[in-house]
Parts: structure tokens; sequence; C-alpha cells
């Protein structure tokens, strides 16, 4: 990392349907220096992504339409490639299975399962900028 973007800020966008969700990651990415940017669906993700640059995506999986299978959130990456996103996506779910992970490593995604992971993972999309 050079010096000028180590005083720089990097913008995150979180997106999640659960309040606690999106206050408890905020308050983890602030604590690392991280500008976090919080929407409560995916609608709101694809407008933010459009409007407004970040150097990092964190979304869940799963909304209202099924809150198991993950395939809103499968969806929602589709539209994001779509609309021309370039920042990296790092997926949540807590409803996770083999095949919607075989899925998620075949989108070249990662999903975090504790806050040190989440922490981490910003940190290494961050570094490497992949």
């Amino acid at each position: 990392m050079t010096a000028s973007t180590a005083a720089r800020s990097y913008r995150v966008l979180i997106c999640d349907d659960q309040p606690d969700v999106l206050h408890a990651i905020q308050l983890l990415l602030k604590g690392q220096g991280y500008e976090a940017v919080t929407v409560d669906s995916p609608r709101g993700l694809l407008r933010e992504a459009r409007s407004e640059g970040f150097d990092l995506i964190l979304a869940d999986l799963n909304y209202t339409r099924d809150t198991t299978s993950g395939e809103e959130g499968l969806d929602l990456l589709a539209e994001l490639e779509a609309q021309g996103n370039t920042a990296p996506v790092i997926v949540m779910t807590a409803w996770g299975s083999i095949d919607l992970a075989v899925e998620a490593i075949v989108a070249d995604l990662q999903t975090p399962r504790t806050r040190s992971e989440v922490r981490d993972s910003c940190a290494l999309k961050m570094a490497h900028g992949d």
C-alpha cells in the first residue's frame, strides 16, 4: 500500500435486510478505518452501487423472496455485473449449503463466517484489489 492509499478511507457498501446485521458490520468496519454505507434491500444496493463508487461490496444472499436458497443474492450479483460494477463482492448468508457455496466459488465469491473473517476478507480485498 502506498502513502496515498494508506491515508484514503476505503468505501464499503453493505447490504442485508436485518438492521442488527447492518449495524454490527458497520461498527466492525468503522473500527478498522473503513467508510461503511448500508442499504437494506437489493434495490438499494443496485441504486447505491450505480450512483457512488465503492471499493468493496458485502451482500447477503437471502432477502424476502426465499429465505434459504440464496437465489435472490445470486440474481443480485448478476444484476450488479450487468450494470458494470467493478467492485469486488463478498457474499454473506446464515443459510449456506454445499450447492450454494459451489455457486459462490464458481462466481469467484467469498463467504466469511465470523467477525474476524469479515474484517480479514475486507482487508485482503482492499489490499489486492480483486
